[in-house]
Formats: C-alpha cells, structure tokens, sequence
C-alpha cells in the first residue's frame, strides 16, 4: 500500500490530462508497467544525481524531492497551471518499476524505501521543440504568444528564487542571459498548439534561501534606473535574443515581439501583491508545506508595494 508523504492539489477547472488524483495518476503508471508497448524512456535533461522516467501517461522523478513539490505548490498559488503533483513512497511499487527498468538506456534501479515524486505527464512539446519546428507562416503569431507567455512566467522565477528557466539571477543581484526552454511545456494536439490555452511550467525547485533571495530581488530592482519598467526591458532584451538564438535567422524578430514580452511581464507583474497577500493568507495544510518561505514573500510584498508608488 503507498503512502502519500506530500501532494499539490490543483483547482478542479484545469485540463483533465493534469488535474489527477493520486489513484487515478497510479492507475496510470500500472496500466503502462502492465504495457508492453509502452516505452519507458529517462529524460536525458536535468541534474542532482537522479532520474526522471517518462512513461506514456506519467512522468516519475527519482528520488523525489521536497523542495519541488513546495516549489509546484508555489507556482499554483501564483496563478499556474502545474500537473498534479505527489510525493509518494511505495516498496512494491518501486521494486516493480526497477525489474521494467532492464532494457532503459542509463536508468539506474530505485530503492524499495525511496520516495518517488509522480505526475500526469502534459502532452505537448518543451518550448524548444517547439520553436524549432515552428514553420515560417506561424512564427510572427507564435512568438508573440511566446514572448507575453515568458514575460508572465519570469516574473514567477523571480518571486519563487527559480533561477532555472527565464532568468539567473547572480549574488551580485544582476542578471545574467539564461533561458532554459526545455522547462516549459506547450500544449498540443497533432503537432499544433492548443488555442487559449497557456504554457505550462515543468522542473520547478526553489534554489535561493528566502531571506537571501528576497534581498536579492530587491537590490537588483531598486538599482535599476526606472526600477520596475526597467526590470521589464532587462527581461525582454534576455527573452529575445535567446529566442532568437533558438530558432536561428530564418526568421528576424521584430518589435511585436519585444513588447509582448513587456507587456506579459508587467501585466503579471502589477497583479503580483494581491496574488502574495492570498498566499501568505492561505490555508494551514499549504502553509506547513511552504512556511519556511513565507517570510521571504512577506518581504517581497512590502518591497513590491513601495516599489510601486
């Protein structure tokens, strides 16, 4: 019988294919361990001495970790779409999946005590694949959407100190160019984005210490010359030219571009003080899961607030 250590629960009005119980993501993984067909593959991405397994419907992360699931659980309060994510410890169920682990390429054979972190796996592409294949009559439309897409999620990065995506935030409180595109996952269906739909965010950990991390944020707004709109040409100057990078010169990025990236960033940006109030407010299970963080955002709510004025 599993045991269920810690678990993210998402509202009710995300996508089926992410809102999944914990019976119901389990039922999943047998049915695929009980699938010939199916193809276990381990993420060649990532780091810190463990392995992610791919499964056709789950995603399983070994060892799982704490400080993801309070960091999925962070991103969920801040408004995003996250699969439901738990942190789980099962010996059966671990030793079954390592006798499946034979014939994986590099995988390594899980610990029958070893906690694993579980989630529905989002069907789509990471937002590399995805603009590499992007063909040319979509790109003006496409970036543009990609552009506001990571404008909105930087300023989550910055908030949870994840230096692993938009941006890396050094102790010198300055930025430096550093878009990991593999950790968003756009949604489609047949190779086509799904409309309307938003980009989710996947691998999340929290990697700076609250106190140190809220200062830090700080000192790099409050240094710039026009503080919070400056902060927005920063991230907007990183974005572009690492999308640029991505895709190459067959397509020139132009203007519309840019100011997406703005504009998603500051839009997201000036609902960020009602968003930290709920969190700080939020309901005592959350609370003893992301607590030793909560003086940091309390922090960052002052700093923002003033910052604004």
């Amino acid at each position: 019988m599993y045991k269920i250590i810690a678990l993210l629960r998402v509202p009710p009005a995300l996508p089926k294919t992410v809102n999944l119980t914990c019976e119901e993501i389990l039922d999943l993984l047998y049915r695929d361990l009980d699938d010939e067909a199916c193809v276990i593959v381990r993420s060649s991405k990532g780091g810190g001495g463990g392995q992610t397994l791919l499964f056709d419907s789950v995603v399983l992360k070994n060892p799982g970790k704490l400080n993801e699931l309070k960091a999925a659980k962070l991103y969920h309060l801040l408004c995003e779409d996250i699969p439901t994510t738990y942190l789980i410890r099962d010996e059966n169920l671990n030793l079954l999946i390592t006798s499946k682990l034979e014939n994986v390429e590099n995988s390594v054979p899980i610990p029958a005590d070893q906690d694993l972190l579980l989630m529905a796996r989002v069907q789509g592409k990471n937002l590399s694949e995805y603009l590499k294949k992007l063909p040319p009559e979509l790109m003006q439309e496409e970036l543009s959407f990609v552009g506001s897409e990571l404008g909105r999620i930087a300023v989550k990065d910055i908030i949870t100190g994840n230096w692993d995506r938009v941006i890396l935030l050094t102790d010198e409180s300055r930025l430096q160019s550093y878009v990991n595109f593999g950790n968003v996952m756009v949604q489609t269906m047949a190779g086509v984005r799904k409309k309307d739909v938003p980009m989710i965010v996947i691998d999340n950990a929290i990697h700076s210490k609250p106190e140190k991390h809220a200062k830090s944020v700080g000192l790099w707004i409050a240094q710039l010359p026009f503080e919070i709109e400056d902060a927005a040409h920063e991230i907007a100057r990183i974005v572009q030219e690492s999308i640029q990078t991505e895709i190459g010169h067959k397509f020139i990025l132009d203007e519309s571009v840019y100011s997406a990236i703005i504009e998603g960033f500051l839009k997201a940006f000036s609902e960020l003080p009602k968003v930290l109030e709920s969190i700080t407010c939020c309901a005592s299970e959350d609370q003893l899961l992301i607590g030793d963080i909560n003086e940091g955002l309390i922090d960052l709510i002052g700093f923002l607030e003033e910052s604004r004025r």
